[in-house]
Order: C-alpha cells, then sequence, then structure tokens
C-alpha cells in the first residue's frame, strides 16, 4: 500500500472511531438543571475533547496497524494486485 494510500486509509478510520467516541461519558446540561438562556440543552456539560480525541488517535493507531499487517500479509487486498 503506498503511503497515500495508508494515510487516507488513517484519517478515515480516525474520523469513524473520533465520531464513535464522542458520546461516551457525556453528559446533556438538562441532566444538571443550569441551562442558560439562549444554550441547548442537548449540549454536553464537559466535552473533554483533547482527551476524546488522544483516545481517537491511540485506538486508531492499534487499528490501522492491524489492517496494515493484513494488507501486508497478503490476507486482503485493493486493486489488480489484491486478492
Amino acid at each position: 500500500m503506498s503511503v497515500t494510500g495508508s494515510i487516507a486509509v488513517f484519517v478515515i478510520m480516525w474520523w469513524l472511531i473520533f465520531f464513535m467516541v464522542l458520546p461516551i461519558g457525556s453528559r446533556e446540561v438538562i441532566d444538571h438543571d443550569d441551562v442558560l438562556q439562549g444554550q441547548d440543552a442537548g449540549a454536553p456539560k464537559k466535552a473533554r475533547l483533547l482527551f476524546k480525541a488522544l483516545m481517537t488517535t491511540l485506538v486508531s493507531l492499534a487499528v490501522f496497524a492491524l489492517f496494515y499487517w493484513l494488507v501486508d500479509a497478503g490476507h486482503i487486498g485493493f486493486g489488480p494486485e489484491g486478492k
């Protein structure tokens, strides 16, 4: 797999995993009875985006390593040289 293809696959995996991780541990403001006027009641109290981005990166690296190993070993392939 080329470097460009590897980067593209990693970025797609990262975003998919990020959207799966986003709702984990989120508590809505409406749970805390301190909704301000004009604030969306469904907005999370503390988003913790940096923590979630770091966790997403670690999980994505592990998933990508497994994916790259499978492609390199020939278990899965793309294009004319694939299975």
